[in-house]
C-alpha cells in the first residue's frame, strides 16, 4: 500500500470553505485524525455545490443515504 500525504495549507481550506458559504453550502467541517481528512460541506442545493467545485477542480465524491 502507497500512501500519498498531500498538505494543504489552512488558507486553501478557508477559500474553498468561503467559497462553498457563498455558492448555497449552509455550513462545513473539517474531519480526520492525523492520518488524513476531509472538508465535509452541507448544502440545500448539492447539486450547484458539487458543479463549482468540480468547475474549481476540488476533489469530491457523492455520499448517498
Amino acid at each position: 500500500m502507497v500512501l500519498i500525504n498531500i498538505f494543504i495549507p489552512i488558507s486553501i481550506l478557508d477559500k474553498i470553505y468561503n467559497l462553498a458559504l457563498k455558492n448555497g453550502a449552509t455550513g462545513g467541517k473539517i474531519c480526520g485524525a492525523g492520518g488524513g481528512g476531509f472538508l465535509l460541506l452541507y448544502s440545500n442545493d448539492k447539486k450547484k455545490l458539487f458543479k463549482l467545485l468540480n468547475k474549481k477542480n476540488f476533489l469530491n465524491f457523492y455520499l448517498y443515504y
